[in-house]
């Protein structure tokens, strides 16, 4: 026996990432314009399934009533339409204004390990880990997101705002983990939780989830204060 034989591979995956952008130019730039149009296309396949036969239990069909709950083939293929978004912008006198609308993802704080104010967008554990790249794990949502930026004022070199209409909820998505023994590569493998569901509470235009952060920079600080009101989008 060799090390080699005690080896057991649980992912041969190749993803193709295509952005476009259309971006428009003016002869004569306005104070009110579109910035931009962007589009991010995600394409992805996922070797192991056809390399072993240790997934042939996860099902291609889970037959259930959620909207996020995976089949095995979500997770051997992926193709997507994973953002876009238009960008409109207005610039006067030192404001500046960025009104963003459609699929998107906000990464809100940085951390080298954990990040708990990170809330808006839910995470993608199906393919990948909690300590991937956190922009990698984020998944896309539909929303509108206004970000005001103010001149200087006293003491303080800017002031900025953000609001966000979330008219779209999604789970964190795990990997498909049937109970007893059937699990895909990236679930939580664990027949102490059954059968994992995910949670399917949907908010909508009229009952939104929304999403505020105010911030400041004066001198060499720069402080941001944040406040959530949405559907926990954990497990």
């Amino acid at each position: 026996d060799s090390f080699t034989d005690e080896t057991k591979g649980v992912q041969a995956r190749t993803q193709l990432k295509l952005d476009v952008m259309l971006q428009p130019v003016y002869e004569v730039e306005p104070a009110l314009k579109l910035d931009k149009v962007f589009f991010r296309f995600r394409v992805g396949y996922d070797a192991i399934y056809d390399l072993t036969d240790r997934y042939d239990d996860v099902p291609r069909d889970r037959s259930t009533d959620s909207r996020f709950d995976l089949e095995r083939n979500d997770l051997q293929y992926t193709v997507d339409l994973f953002e876009a978004y238009a960008d409109i912008d207005w610039d006067v006198d030192g404001w500046y204004s960025n009104l963003r609308l459609g699929r998107q993802i906000i990464q809100w704080g940085e951390s080298g390990l954990f990040n708990v104010i990170n809330v808006v967008n839910p995470q993608d554990l199906s393919i990948l880990r909690n300590f991937d790249n956190p922009e990698d794990l984020a998944m896309p949502i539909w929303m509108g997101r206004l970000d005001v930026t103010t001149p200087a004022v006293g003491i303080f070199n800017e002031l900025n705002f953000q609001v966000c209409y979330i008219p779209d909820n999604r789970p964190t998505v795990l990997g498909i983990d049937i109970s007893p023994g059937v699990a895909s590569p990236y679930s939580l493998a664990d027949g102490a939780f059954g059968e994992t569901r995910q949670n399917d509470e949907s908010s909508k235009l009229t009952d939104p989830q929304w999403a505020l952060r105010a911030g400041f920079s004066a001198a060499s600080l720069r402080a941001y204060f944040y406040w959530y009101n949405g559907y926990q989008n954990g497990p």
